[in-house]
């Protein structure tokens, strides 16, 4: 679907999207996600799209323009997002900083959608096939999102870039 090269990439299957991480989200990386969601609504607005979101452990936080961007994000798509995932990889220090910033994007801006944060897969599969399908209408079976999931891992390990692949079919 896209990608920023050896930073974010982004994957869409049906109307789920998954955005990996290989470390801190930056100003750049956000902007090609912004640029990846302004080409998602204008190919199918009316979509209403789930979104999780992998962030390695002891990926840097955010920086300052990357918050605002994804921020921004939230804002603009809000109708058109059902809910969000974001595992947050590791313990400690670290991953209660993180999730401390994700938590913090979530209460700068309202948003009607529901947003969840994880500590790991399981927890997300347990949790958004029911309000993906109940939000969306669309079935969405744990099987398929382990396997988009263990792609996406698969991605975050490797140390080159693969090509991206057109789709992905579980």
């Amino acid at each position: 679907m896209g990608e920023h090269p050896g930073t974010m990439r982004v994957w869409n299957w049906q109307n789920l999207v998954v955005c990996a991480w290989r470390g801190q989200a930056t100003s750049p990386a956000a902007a090609v996600l912004a640029r990846i969601m302004r080409d998602l609504h204008a190919r199918a607005s009316d979509v209403r799209r789930s979104y999780i979101h992998l962030i390695p452990d002891q990926a840097g936080l955010p920086d300052a323009a990357a918050r605002r961007t994804i921020s921004n994000i939230m804002t603009d798509y809000e109708e058109s997002i059902a809910c969000v995932g974001v595992v947050i990889e590791g313990g400690g220090f670290w991953a209660s900083a993180m999730r401390n910033v994700v938590i913090g994007l979530r209460v700068l801006r309202k948003t009607p959608f529901e947003y969840r944060i994880h500590a790991t897969d399981e927890e997300v599969v347990s949790w958004l096939p029911q309000c993906h399908t109940q939000k969306t209408g669309v079935p969405l079976l744990g099987e398929d999102l382990r396997k988009l999931l263990l792609e996406a891992h698969r991605w975050q390990t490797v140390q080159h870039d693969e090509p991206l692949a057109r789709g992905f079919s579980p």
